[in-house]
């Protein structure tokens, strides 16, 4: 189960992989999770996620917490490589 933070709740994490035992990691890695000025691809306010058929995990980020570029961009949700 993969789960975005809001904002509002100011989490160092993006977005998250909820495990079986409960555990959240950062995904697809801590960090691209977590927003970096410098790192285009990192993420910075996750809005919606949705898996499409193919295991890619596609996140639409609108920026707006650190005004960074808004962004589609997908994952492999197995691997956390870009697709």
């Amino acid at each position: 189960v993969f789960v975005s933070m809001h904002q509002f709740f100011g989490t160092e994490a993006r977005v998250a992989e909820v495990k079986a035992d409960g555990t959240m990691t950062p995904f697809p890695n801590k960090a691209l999770a977590t927003f970096s000025a410098g790192e285009p691809l990192s993420l910075d306010s996750v809005l919606g996620l949705r898996c499409d058929s193919a295991g890619n995990l596609w996140l639409l980020d609108n920026g707006m917490r650190e005004k960074s570029t808004p962004k589609l961009i997908a994952f492999n949700s197995e691997t956390g490589n870009l697709t």
